[in-house]
């Protein structure tokens, strides 16, 4: 039955896309953020500047309590590297992030040390030295 209803309403054009939420101040640690199908929690440590940066990208604090849609989840050991990389490889970060919630990719092995992500560059390695 909800389909049919649903089918009608998008055959007649009655639905309507959700306007993106509005820009916010850095949410709290524990707290979700979304992007489009993504989700991933807010962890101890995210700079004012990494948040603005998402923030450019579309990210923003989850607003509906008991949201029904589905996510992928970015994991955790993602977030934790996305906090403590330089700003220069957030965007390779987070993108290796996506692949791993959408299932595209093993997770490589951490290298972190600290502060910063030390992990190889895979790009200059031959094939026998990739760890694959």
């Amino acid at each position: 039955m909800t389909s049919a209803i649903a089918a009608i309403r998008n055959a007649l054009g009655i639905r309507k896309h959700r306007r993106r939420l509005p820009r916010g101040p850095q949410p709290a640690p524990g707290s979700m953020i979304i992007n489009g199908d993504l989700r991933m929690e807010v962890l101890e440590g995210m700079s004012p500047q990494l948040w603005a940066w998402l923030l450019n990208l579309g990210w923003r604090k989850a607003m509906y309590k008991y949201d029904r849609r589905r996510y992928a989840e970015i994991p955790a050991q993602w977030v934790v590297e996305l906090n403590r990389a330089p700003s220069e490889q957030w965007d390779r970060m987070l993108a290796s992030g996506t692949a791993a919630a959408r299932g595209q990719g093993p997770l490589p092995p951490f290298r972190s040390q600290g502060v910063g992500w030390n992990a190889p560059d895979l790009d200059y390695l031959s094939d026998s030295q990739r760890m694959v």
